[in-house]
Protein backbone atom coordinates (compact mmCIF):
# COMPACT_ATOMS: atom_id res chain seq x y z
CA UNK A 1 0.00 0.00 0.00
CA UNK A 2 1.37 3.65 -0.43
CA UNK A 3 2.61 5.08 2.12
CA UNK A 4 0.85 8.35 2.04
CA UNK A 5 -2.44 6.53 2.17
CA UNK A 6 -1.59 4.41 4.46
CA UNK A 7 -1.15 7.54 6.56
CA UNK A 8 -4.15 9.48 5.71
CA UNK A 9 -2.24 12.10 3.77
CA UNK A 10 -4.54 13.82 1.16
CA UNK A 11 -3.25 13.35 -2.63
CA UNK A 12 -0.83 16.57 -3.26
CA UNK A 13 -3.50 17.54 -6.28
CA UNK A 14 -6.86 17.50 -4.05
CA UNK A 15 -7.02 21.14 -4.71
CA UNK A 16 -8.10 20.01 -8.30
CA UNK A 17 -10.38 16.94 -7.57
CA UNK A 18 -14.16 16.54 -8.27
CA UNK A 19 -16.72 14.46 -6.53
CA UNK A 20 -15.19 11.25 -8.54
CA UNK A 21 -11.40 11.93 -7.54
CA UNK A 22 -10.18 8.06 -7.66
CA UNK A 23 -7.08 8.23 -5.56
CA UNK A 24 -4.99 5.29 -7.39
CA UNK A 25 -2.68 5.15 -10.47
CA UNK A 26 -4.17 7.93 -12.87
CA UNK A 27 -4.09 10.48 -10.23
CA UNK A 28 0.11 9.52 -9.37
CA UNK A 29 0.67 9.43 -13.12
CA UNK A 30 -0.17 13.24 -13.27
CA UNK A 31 1.76 13.67 -10.19
CA UNK A 32 4.61 11.62 -11.22
CA UNK A 33 4.97 14.03 -14.60
CA UNK A 34 4.65 16.96 -12.68
CA UNK A 35 7.50 15.78 -10.09
CA UNK A 36 9.61 15.67 -13.76
CA UNK A 37 8.56 19.24 -14.71
CA UNK A 38 10.07 19.95 -10.90
CA UNK A 39 13.00 17.67 -10.18
CA UNK A 40 14.21 16.85 -13.80
CA UNK A 41 16.85 19.09 -15.40
CA UNK A 42 15.33 21.73 -18.12
CA UNK A 43 15.71 20.98 -21.52
CA UNK A 44 16.08 16.89 -20.44
CA UNK A 45 13.91 14.35 -22.12
CA UNK A 46 11.49 13.54 -19.11
CA UNK A 47 11.37 17.36 -18.32
CA UNK A 48 10.18 17.78 -22.12
CA UNK A 49 8.19 15.23 -22.05
CA UNK A 50 6.60 16.00 -18.78
CA UNK A 51 5.74 19.16 -20.24
CA UNK A 52 4.45 17.82 -23.58
CA UNK A 53 1.99 15.75 -21.65
CA UNK A 54 0.78 18.48 -18.75
CA UNK A 55 0.57 21.08 -21.19
CA UNK A 56 -0.50 19.98 -25.02
CA UNK A 57 -1.39 16.70 -24.87
CA UNK A 58 -5.29 15.51 -25.49
CA UNK A 59 -4.26 12.59 -23.42
CA UNK A 60 -3.83 14.33 -20.38
CA UNK A 61 -7.49 15.33 -19.95
CA UNK A 62 -8.07 11.48 -20.13
CA UNK A 63 -6.19 10.66 -17.21
CA UNK A 64 -7.32 13.40 -15.68
CA UNK A 65 -10.96 12.50 -16.00
CA UNK A 66 -10.07 8.54 -15.41
CA UNK A 67 -8.72 10.48 -12.01
CA UNK A 68 -11.22 12.68 -11.20
CA UNK A 69 -9.44 15.54 -11.49
CA UNK A 70 -10.52 18.80 -12.81
CA UNK A 71 -8.62 18.93 -16.47
CA UNK A 72 -8.90 22.30 -17.14
CA UNK A 73 -8.07 23.99 -13.97
CA UNK A 74 -5.35 22.24 -13.75
CA UNK A 75 -3.62 22.56 -16.95
CA UNK A 76 -4.04 26.42 -16.88
CA UNK A 77 -2.44 26.10 -13.25
CA UNK A 78 0.43 24.60 -14.58
CA UNK A 79 0.75 26.94 -17.69
CA UNK A 80 0.85 29.41 -15.26
CA UNK A 81 3.66 27.73 -13.31
CA UNK A 82 5.90 26.15 -15.69
CA UNK A 83 6.14 29.98 -17.45
CA UNK A 84 6.77 31.77 -14.18
CA UNK A 85 9.74 28.99 -13.59
CA UNK A 86 11.22 29.68 -17.00
CA UNK A 87 10.96 33.04 -16.86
Amino acid sequence: MNVRRKHGVSHPLSKFTLPTFVDGPFADIIAAFIADTVFKEPGSKEHQAACWFLLESDSFFYVCDEAGLDGARLREHLRRTLNEQEG
